[in-house]
Parts: C-alpha cells; sequence; structure tokens
C-alpha cells in the first residue's frame, strides 16, 4: 500500500482565480510504496483530488494512500487556528466537497 508521511491537507488546485468553493482538497507528504517510478520512497508528492476518506485511508483521483504520521507544523497550525478541524487518530480529514460549476 502506498503509504505518506509527514502529510498535510491542501488545495488541489493552484489557480489562484479559482473560488475556494470550487476547489477540492489534496495531500502533500513523503511518500513510500508508490507504484510510479518517479515517486520513489521518501520524495515529496502532492496527489491529485481527494476523492474518498475512510479513516487513514485516502482515495484520490490516481492512487489509495494510508496516512501515516502528520507533518508536525501542519497539525499545529490547525490548532492555532480558528474554524479549522485538527486530525485526530479516528478523524484525521474531513473532506470538503467542492461545488459543481453551473
Amino acid at each position: 500500500m502506498t503509504t505518506l508521511e509527514n502529510w498535510s491537507v491542501c488545495s488541489a488546485s493552484n489557480n489562484v482565480y479559482l473560488p475556494p468553493e470550487l476547489v477540492g482538497q489534496a495531500l502533500k507528504g513523503e511518500v513510500y510504496g508508490h507504484p510510479c517510478p518517479a515517486c520513489y520512497d521518501g520524495s515529496e508528492v502532492y496527489t491529485t483530488r481527494i476523492m474518498e476518506v475512510e479513516g487513514r485511508v485516502i482515495t484520490t483521483r490516481n492512487t489509495v494512500y494510508h496516512l501515516g504520521t502528520i507533518d508536525p507544523k501542519y497539525l499545529q497550525w490547525c490548532k492555532d487556528t480558528d474554524g479549522v478541524h485538527v486530525p485526530t487518530d479516528e478523524t484525521p480529514i474531513i473532506m470538503h466537497v467542492p461545488c459543481k460549476r453551473g
């Protein structure tokens, strides 16, 4: 199984003009066991958009990831920022479904 260590949640788009309600979530982290040769163990990756969350198993458009340890700086940012979900072992990520374009 592909594992992400030192992970954090990030935007699934780098388009600064796309409204937040249209942007999905992705992950950033150090990958281990990825089937793509370019994603060697320990390399930093940005995933495609998160499609499904089942505890610590995250399905993106292309890959199923198991979440390892969270990035400590990201965890501290979550704790310090009002209104942001603080990841736990049971609920590491709360998925926000982007609105559909009309």
